[in-house]
Parts: structure tokens; C-alpha cells; sequence
């Protein structure tokens, strides 16, 4: 799946969708101010997996290619 997402250039869109929650950005603070929230998106696992080999390749590719800031 990751390799045809990566091929295709798109995920699928069943793994486009993240689980938005909030949390208090520090104990104490106003809860019911909303700037006291910060937002958490939550991805599926399958988005995980893409990201991350995303991440290597393109990783793997600035290095071969001398390309990565020092």
C-alpha cells in the first residue's frame, strides 16, 4: 500500500482523515479560554507508515546527493 500510494502520489483517501483533539497547553492555565488549547492531530496507522518511509527516502536521497545542509 505504501509503495503504490508513493507511486501514484496520493494516499488513499480512507488514510487522508487525522483525529483532531485538544489539550491544555500548560496545568493551570484557563480552561475556558481557548487559547490555552493546543491541537493534537492523531493519524492512522498506514499514514504513519507513509510518512516515515517518505522521510527515508528523501533522507536517504539529500545524502547521496550531497545535498543536506551542514
Amino acid at each position: 500500500m505504501v509503495n503504490a500510494s508513493l507511486a501514484q502520489g496520493r494516499l488513499p483517501p480512507s488514510e487522508r482523515d487525522a483525529i483532531v483533539t485538544t489539550l491544555l497547553k500548560k496545568p493551570g492555565l484557563d480552561v475556558s479560554d481557548m487559547s490555552s488549547y493546543t491541537p493534537v492531530s492523531n493519524l492512522g496507522f498506514m499514514s504513519k507508515v507513509a510518512e516515515r518511509a517518505v522521510t527515508a527516502q528523501l533522507n536517504d536521497y539529500l545524502l547521496t546527493n550531497n545535498l543536506m545542509p551542514r
